[in-house]
């Protein structure tokens, strides 16, 4: 009937827009990081530019990353915001900043270190060294990793392991595009907890079965599943009742 037509057109159009962003780049269409980046929008973590942008060639900052991290770990807005005016250990990160909080948080929770001259430099760009400690880190193994050998090599080495890597453009770019392809990669890894440490100080880790994209945004696995399966092919399978 048509009004049984018309109630499935409402839920059919309810579905569609949990899976498209309401922020869309235009100049990520086509590219290799257009999936990563249309997802890592939809869930909140990476945003574009008010021109309609995402400039996936640019160079990610250290303030851009912080606000990355953090929201990648579960940091909400609310929680940066009640962090935004409390005085950062950094000499450089003033109070009030729309960084501030994110930054005091990545930096009290391990994952983000500053300079032996005590600054933060946030705008400083970052390397994809640096992009992939990170989000080691943000994983849980950043403890462990740190005793398996000398910066950068170990970081390196881990992010491989983990297949962080995986679709990365460019031996050393860290630009917007390959950044939101590795924090998907990492959004979507195993993460670590602290298993036992020793008496001697050696830390023992043990793996969660969940990921970061399971832990922080369990509403947003069940559209990421479909769109997997079902979107990509432009068809839906029988025995999927929505």
């Amino acid at each position: 009937s048509l009004k049984k037509t018309l109630v499935l057109l409402v839920v059919f159009s309810m579905i569609l827009s949990t899976l498209v962003p309401a922020f869309a780049a235009t100049d990520v269409e086509g590219l290799d990081c257009e999936d990563q980046v249309t997802r890592m929008e939809a869930l909140g973590i990476i945003k574009g530019f008010e021109d309609g942008t995402f400039r996936p060639t640019e160079t990610i900052t250290r303030a851009q990353m912080a606000v990355i991290i953090c929201k990648m770990t579960g940091v909400t807005d609310a929680i940066a915001e009640a962090n935004k005016n409390v005085d950062s250990k950094f000499s450089d990160v003033k109070a009030g900043e729309w960084y501030t909080g994110y930054v005091n948080i990545a930096s009290n929770n391990g994952i983000i270190t500053g300079f032996p001259d005590g600054t933060f430099r946030p705008n400083e760009t970052l390397t994809l060294n640096q992009v992939l400690t990170l989000c080691v880190k943000a994983l849980g193994r950043g403890g462990y990793v740190d005793k398996m050998g000398t910066w950068p090599a170990n970081y390196i080495a881990e992010a491989a392991r983990l297949n962080l890597l995986k679709d990365v453009k460019g031996a050393s770019d860290a630009n917007r595009g390959n950044v939101a392809v590795i924090c998907w990669n990492t959004l979507n890894a195993a993460t670590w907890y602290v298993d036992s440490e020793k008496l001697d100080g050696e830390v023992a880790l043990g793996q969660d079965s969940k990921t970061l994209l399971a832990i922080n945004f369990s509403d947003f696995t069940v559209e990421e599943k479909y769109a997997d399966n079902n979107y990509k092919t432009g068809a839906l399978k029988e025995t999927d009742d929505n």
